[in-house]
Order: C-alpha cells, then sequence, then structure tokens
C-alpha cells in the first residue's frame, strides 16, 4: 500500500507511520506515569516499594508478585478474602467525590487506585508462558480475581475457565458499590463533598492474552458488546448512579495496567461535567433548528466525504472536522439512537464490523499505538432524547499535552483531519486486500 499524500511532512512513499522516525509521532521514551508506579526510567523508592507491598500485603515489588503468583497459584485461592473487596473496604480506604467550586467540576479522590500493580514493564522481562500462568485475566487463573459479576460461557459452572467475555469487579476501583458511612451527606462547608459510591467493573474482552480487540474474531466483538449492554442496562436500574461510562484504555501511554485485552465500566453518583456539557449543546442546538446536532453532524460528514473513513448499513467512522488530537475517530449511528443500551442487538454485527475495521487502521498505520476509547452515551433519564446520538471516540496517544493546552483548554492537533482520514483509508483497502 502507498499513500498518495503527505501528511504533515511525511513523505508519500512511506507506507506507515512506523516507517517514519518515531520522534516525529512519539517520543524515543514513554511520558512519566503518575508517582507510585515502576518505571523503566526511574529508581524505585521506598515509598514506591511500600505501595507495590500493600497489593498482596507481603511483596515489595509488582515482578515479584507475579513471580511468586506463578509459582504457588494454589496460595491465590484464599487470598481475596484477606484482601479488602472493592465491596468491603475500610471507610479511610473508599473513594469520596469532592466538588470544584471554580469550573463545577466533580474529582473523584481514590486512594486506593495509586496501589495497583502496573503489569507494563514487565512485557520484556518474562516469557509468553509465564506471562499467561502469572495474568490474573488469563483462563484458568479465574481464582487470582475477585468472583465473577458476569460472564459468557457454553457451561453454567460459576468462575469457570471456559468462559468467552468475563465480568469481573476492578480490584482497585474509583468508586464502590456500598457508600462511604462518613461521607453520605454533602459538606455544609465552602468545601462541599460526597460520598464516592457507584461501580467500576473490568470487562475481559477475550480468553486469549495477545489478541487486541481489533484483531478479534466479528462474533467475539458482538459478545463484548452484548455483555457491556447487560451490564450498561442493569447498573442504570440502579437509581443512584446517574451517568454510565464505557471505556478502554490500550497502551502504556493510555494509562493501562494490564496487558490482557480488557475495557471498563464506571458508573457515577453525579454526571461528568463534561458529559452534561455535550448533551446541553446539543439540547440548545435542537431548540433552536429542530434538527439533532450529532445527525446533522453526521450527515454533513458524509455529504463531505474526505473524513470518511469507513461506512455500512448501520454506522459510519470519521475523523471529525475538529478532531482534538491526531487520528481522532468517531463511530456513530446512522439512525436516531440516544442510548447505547438501547442498540438493537441486530445491529451489533455492524457495529462490530466497523470498530474492527477502524481499530485495524489504526493498528497498521500508526504502529500499534496507545489509544483510548470511550462510549459516549445519553445521560439517565434522557436516554429517549432525540437531540443526541452515542457514540464511540478513539482516541489515539501520539503526543503529550503542551502547557499552553492544558492552561487554556484549547486543544493543537498537529495532523489534518483529512490528510489523517486519507491515511487511514489507504490503510483500510490494502488490510481488506490482504484478508
Amino acid at each position: 500500500m502507498a499513500n498518495s499524500r503527505s501528511i504533515h511532512g511525511i513523505p508519500p512513499d512511506h507506507a506507515t507511520f512506523a516507517a517514519w522516525p518515531p520522534c516525529r509521532f512519539r517520543h524515543d521514551k514513554p511520558p512519566m506515569v503518575a508517582f507510585g508506579r515502576t518505571h523503566p526510567y526511574r529508581r524505585r523508592t521506598s515509598v514506591v516499594d511500600d505501595w507495590n507491598a500493600t497489593t498482596l500485603g507481603r511483596f515489595t515489588s509488582t515482578r515479584r508478585q507475579v513471580d511468586w503468583i506463578a509459582q504457588n497459584p494454589a496460595s491465590c485461592d484464599h487470598a481475596w478474602p484477606q484482601v479488602s473487596s472493592p465491596y468491603r473496604r475500610q471507610s479511610s480506604d473508599m473513594s469520596t467525590l469532592r466538588y470544584d467550586v471554580t469550573t463545577n467540576d466533580w474529582v473523584i479522590v481514590a486512594p486506593s487506585r495509586a496501589r495497583r500493580p502496573i503489569e507494563q514493564p514487565l512485557r520484556n522481562t518474562v516469557s509468553p508462558k509465564t506471562a499467561v500462568q502469572s495474568c490474573p485475566f488469563c483462563p484458568g487463573n479465574e481464582r487470582m480475581t475477585p468472583p465473577e459479576i458476569d460472564a459468557v460461557r457454553p457451561g453454567s459452572n460459576l468462575n469457570a475457565d471456559d468462559w468467552r467475555v468475563r465480568v469481573i469487579p476492578n480490584l482497585f476501583p474509583a468508586l464502590q458499590i456500598e457508600e462511604n458511612p462518613d461521607s453520605r451527606t454533602e459538606s455544609s462547608s465552602f468545601f462541599r463533598y460526597r460520598g464516592g459510591c457507584g461501580a467500576h467493573e473490568v470487562f475481559i474482552e477475550s480468553p486469549h492474552h495477545e489478541l487486541a480487540l481489533g484483531d478479534q474474531p466479528p462474533d467475539q466483538i458482538v459478545l463484548l458488546f452484548q455483555m457491556l449492554q447487560r451490564r450498561y442496562n442493569d447498573l442504570l436500574r440502579d437509581p443512584r448512579f446517574q451517568a454510565i461510562l464505557i471505556f478502554k484504555n490500550h497502551g502504556e501511554w493510555a494509562g493501562t495496567s494490564m496487558h490482557h485485552p480488557h475495557c471498563q465500566l464506571i458508573a457515577t453518583p453525579v454526571v461528568p461535567r463534561q458529559s452534561r456539557q455535550k448533551f446541553t449543546i446539543a439540547e440548545e442546538y435542537y431548540d433552536r433548528t429542530g434538527v439533532g446536532l450529532y445527525s446533522r453532524l453526521l450527515e454533513e460528514e458524509l455529504n463531505e466525504q474526505t473524513r470518511v473513513l469507513a461506512v455500512n448499513e448501520g454506522f459510519a467512522a470519521v475523523l471529525p472536522y475538529a478532531s482534538h488530537v491526531p487520528f481522532e475517530t468517531w463511530i456513530l449511528p446512522r439512525t436516531q439512537q440516544s442510548s447505547f443500551g438501547s442498540v438493537p442487538s441486530s445491529q451489533l454485527p455492524a457495529l462490530a464490523e466497523i470498530l474492527k475495521r477502524a481499530l485495524r487502521a489504526i493498528h497498521a498505520g500508526l504502529d500499534n499505538p496507545s489509544f483510548n476509547m470511550t462510549i459516549d452515551t445519553a445521560p439517565r433519564g434522557d436516554e429517549s432524547k432525540p437531540w443526541f446520538l452515542w457514540h464511540i471516540q478513539i482516541l489515539p496517544r501520539l503526543t503529550r499535552r503542551s502547557g499552553f493546552e492544558l492552561g487554556s483548554g484549547m486543544p493543537i492537533n498537529t495532523v489534518l483531519p483529512e490528510d489523517a482520514a486519507s491515511f487511514l483509508r489507504d490503510v483500510d483497502r490494502a488490510n481488506a486486500i490482504g484478508d
């Protein structure tokens, strides 16, 4: 495959960005990660060791945890009752929400998240066999995780190893299903807070340790969507939850801590400001024009075609006109659907097909970049409103945000969306020929 256009200084003869010097869109070293995580370019400290030691109560590093689990799998059968469960925590270890009076944001304060083991630096230091043996998400290691919430499997044995998609509580949740008894009511002082009641679930996408979501068979992706819908609709019935965000972190730059392909769901007791703002803007546009904002956006993109990656009978993948980051990609339904939970089951194969195409194009064209993926859907109570379209956002992490972007909130995109779409279409065509 040869790209006929030059993208922001990249020669047209290069088939993928992998062939170009990595400093153009990727840095030679990964960015520094949050304090408290293992990092190959930073010397460990006693504080980091202490934080890692709390993970299973007896280790001084993530590497020793992995080695010990591989050598003593039977000992993990009784590990979880000794560890604070996501649904049974000390009140001092539970999350709270703090209100930022300057921005109207709610901030989740979750101390337990700092104790997550980070698997990423170990990928080049252990054999594939050891990695699978020590991976809590691989079949046969179900005892290494909290008891499952739900699963797709041919049999009916709970926590058996014959599953195809598995859902478990996050061991280090941002929010807990029970309320913090110390913060059930909001403070009457200037600084407001409320209990961190919510849900945080992990969806293990496949039994295969190395098979990325874009490489999964379409029917496997359909099973994942079915499970995501099932959990989404179940949690939506809980009146304590006002919004549910489904998201995926792929790669170290995107914040993943486990290599085995998985995505996550967090239900929150408030509607995050960004979600509410997007919904309100769409509502105001509808009140003025009588037309859905996202439906109009998709119509204009399909008319222009220059930023369209792929289209099928139910969905379209486009690179938005005002993309915030290079190669940002949206997948939108072509019929009116405000809520992900209401997508008809008959349309899930088309959704799986177009998501697979988009992810494969990004993977092949950009050399398997880190990316974040989110499913944006209507807040609780607004699932049938006509002015919103639920959609998937794929955000490759090819650049780091500068001080200007952080200070102003104004993104700087270094790649024209039209050029990015043309490049990904070329890759998509090459993938189709290769298949």
